[in-house]
């Protein structure tokens, strides 16, 4: 991707991040945030060796010593598939016959992995001239075939999955164009693409029934060229790769994986970038649904987030300041993914086997080891500055690895030099409501059984806290109860006007309040009695809602719906 295209992207994700904090955070600091949090992280997160010139097979094969010696737990590399533009790349939509011969999937099996490369990916693109037609069924049979033998060479090489380039190099296969489709309607088109990525998706778990997909970018790039706008995606360079997106999601099953990457991660100047990335996500699947709401289950079950990391940037690496940045982007860039994050080098492949840059590899265990100790990084960076504090802000409760039962209350408490003011709390990657004043806390509920992360920002995002990764497990006899609450029933979900509640047991004086996410009440139902009740909800934005139901001041249940026009 072209550097000047990038900061254009970038300025764009810039605009909707500030509408975000703007908007969907501005609420007072007494809003009950109880049940609004879900489990969201995973302790174990990786970093993607990528290169210009990625390791083919051979390489592999040859340098595999060099390279588990790398501060690394995977690598991207190139398949044995058929290069249109030579020493260029591999187009996944090859419209012509890949025989299994041609893949090697003997010489792949062959292949012995370090230790320590757990998480590897062959690449692919999307890119050129020579892809099939949308609408040429044959040529879309072919292409399906050859994605299932590359699921087959998956397996062979014992590898994750695949890294897939989804950006245009060439002619644009996901630009809508009258005039490459003048007898069929924008609708028409969408579905059709969205066929052909449900279609990819089977193909491509075929074999590799637990694959995943790292994509440099699926909703998030018609997003950001759309500039948030959904109603402007007719117009986007990439309107139609949304809707093969969409596809893909709703063939995914629960083994599959899908992570939507941010490319533009690579330039972000400041620390405060990456911890409202999570918010422009959620703001770009929820409310600007550029993830079809009917998918939202899924979205929000098989699709995580992966962010970037761009080597070039931090050299000449000799310089103290250019490894500080590194380990911190290193740092920043796994915390606020949900698994993957991948390292992308400009240099040819045989640059990280031997000799490997020193400084390199420290700045960058540095900063993979402080976030798998749960340690701050001790530094933050504002306006290309770097600003060093100590033990400035830390998290006191709750204490790394604690485990508490569903139901119980969990507080969130730091320990604080002086100076310190306007504590935010992020936990699940999302910012709590309001910010706090020292001595700051905030009380929540444990609802949903999993894996949750917390940390805080204070004087105006110069100091992080370090992070702290705590669970919630299922107790006997509260969790029974909870799922008990659970079995309502929320129907139709998504809906446009009128929604029906079913309660698991008859009630009496409930009362329903529809909350946004700015944490307000928009709509309030009381005495509320029976099994079930109808409400009619009118004059409320498309978007993403949490319903909640209350009897007694005990929550029955909350759940997520989705309001569409």
């Amino acid at each position: 991707m072209k550097l000047t295209k990038h900061f254009k992207w970038a300025a764009l994700l810039l605009i909707m991040l500030l509408l975000f904090n703007n908007n969907s955070f501005a609420q007072s600091a007494d809003i009950d945030t109880a049940n609004v949090l879900f489990p969201r992280y995973n302790t174990n997160k990786k970093l993607i060796e990528y290169g210009w010139n990625y390791p083919n097979v051979d390489f592999l094969l040859n340098n595999m010593n060099s390279l588990g010696k790398r501060p690394f737990q995977g690598v991207v590399f190139k398949p044995y598939w058929p290069e249109y533009h030579p020493g260029y790349l591999e187009n996944i939509f090859y419209p012509y016959d890949v025989s299994e011969s041609y893949m090697q999937l003997d010489k792949l099996a062959t292949i012995k992995w370090a230790s320590t490369l757990t998480d590897n990916f062959m690449k692919f693109w999307v890119a050129g001239r020579a892809y099939a037609d949308w609408f040429n069924d044959e040529q879309w049979k072919i292409v399906d075939i050859n994605v299932r033998r590359i699921s087959k060479a998956v397996v062979y090489a014992n590898a994750k999955g695949i890294f897939w380039d989804t950006e245009h190099y060439g002619s644009n296969i996901w630009k809508y164009d009258t005039t490459l489709y003048p007898n069929h309607t924008l609708a028409q088109v969408q579905a059709k693409v969205r066929q052909r990525g449900f279609e990819f998706m089977q193909a491509l778990s075929s074999y590799k029934t637990d694959i995943t997909v790292i994509a440099t970018g699926l909703w998030m790039f018609p997003a950001w060229d759309a500039r948030g706008n959904i109603d402007s995606i007719q117009n986007s360079n990439y309107c139609l790769l949304k809707s093969f997106a969409d596809g893909m999601l709703e063939a995914a099953t629960e083994q599959q994986k899908i992570v939507d990457g941010n490319e533009i991660s690579y330039y972000w100047p400041n620390t405060i970038n990456w911890h409202y990335s999570q918010g422009a996500y959620d703001l770009v699947s929820n409310g600007f649904n550029f993830v079809d709401p009917a998918l939202m289950s899924k979205n929000d079950t098989f699709k995580q987030v992966g962010q970037s990391v761009y080597y070039t940037n931090y050299k000449p690496i000799s310089s103290i300041t250019k490894q500080r940045k590194l380990e911190h982007n290193v740092y920043n860039s796994l915390l606020s993914s949900d698994e993957y994050v991948w390292f992308y080098s400009a240099e040819n492949a045989s640059w990280w086997t031997n000799p490997f840059p020193e400084e390199a590899d420290s700045a960058i265990r540095s900063g993979y080891n402080k976030l798998m100790q749960g340690r701050a990084l001790g530094f933050t960076i504002g306006k290309d500055s770097i600003i060093t504090y100590s033990n400035d802000l830390q998290i006191i409760s709750p204490v790394q690895n604690q485990v508490f039962n569903v139901g119980d209350t969990i507080e969130f408490k730091i320990q604080m030099a002086d100076g310190i003011n306007y504590i935010n709390y992020f936990a699940s990657y999302n910012k709590l409501p309001g910010f706090s004043n020292p001595p700051a806390s905030k009380k929540l509920l444990a609802v949903y059984p999993g894996t949750y992360l917390v940390y805080a920002y204070s004087n105006s995002w110069e100091k992080l806290s370090n992070p702290v990764t705590y669970y919630v497990k299922d107790s006997s006899s509260r969790i029974e109860q909870f799922e008990e609450k659970r079995n309502s029933l929320v129907f139709p979900n998504p809906f446009t006007s009128f929604v029906t509640i079913q309660f698991p047991y008859t009630l009496k004086n409930a009362e329903i309040n529809i909350i946004n996410l700015s944490g307000k009440v928009v709509k309030q139902v009381e005495n509320i009695s029976g099994e079930e009740v109808t409400l009619q909800i009118d004059n409320l934005p498309s978007g993403l809602y949490l319903i909640r139901l209350t009897q007694d001041n005990n929550t029955i249940i909350t759940d997520k719906v989705i309001i569409y026009d």
